[in-house]
């Protein structure tokens, strides 16, 4: 059985534990640090917030793509997954990149609204 840093992700911070516990390079400080991101205090469970593999977090992030470029806003999924060996992974997919926070917000709900829940 695959164990993650937490039993459940109610919270950004908790989909930071979890993403860093297994590995994960893409919460870390220095990669934060490149593309200025921060993370909005914006999260939704789509298949529940148990952590289980196949689970998926939405969440958004602000970033700069470029240096003078302006920030943009990142609806991301976050899936729970298992390796081979039974160690636990966390895969990133972005959904959309929006120029303001209202606008990601509304399509972040849009998008778990109308994405199907796994069974």
């Amino acid at each position: 059985m695959t164990t993650y840093a937490r039993n459940a992700i109610y919270s950004t911070d908790d989909l930071i534990a979890v993403s860093d516990a297994t590995g994960g390079f893409f919460f870390s400080a220095k990669t934060m640090k490149f593309w200025k991101t921060r993370v909005l205090n914006y999260l939704r469970a789509v298949d529940g917030y148990t952590c289980e593999p196949g689970g998926r977090y939405v969440f958004i992030t602000s970033d700069v793509f470029g240096y003078d470029a302006v920030r943009q806003y990142s609806v991301r999924v976050m899936t729970l997954g298992t390796r081979g060996d039974g160690r636990a992974f966390v895969n990133f997919d972005t959904i959309e990149h929006y120029s303001t926070r209202g606008q990601a917000i509304s399509a972040a709900d849009v998008y778990v609204a109308n994405i199907p829940v796994n069974a």
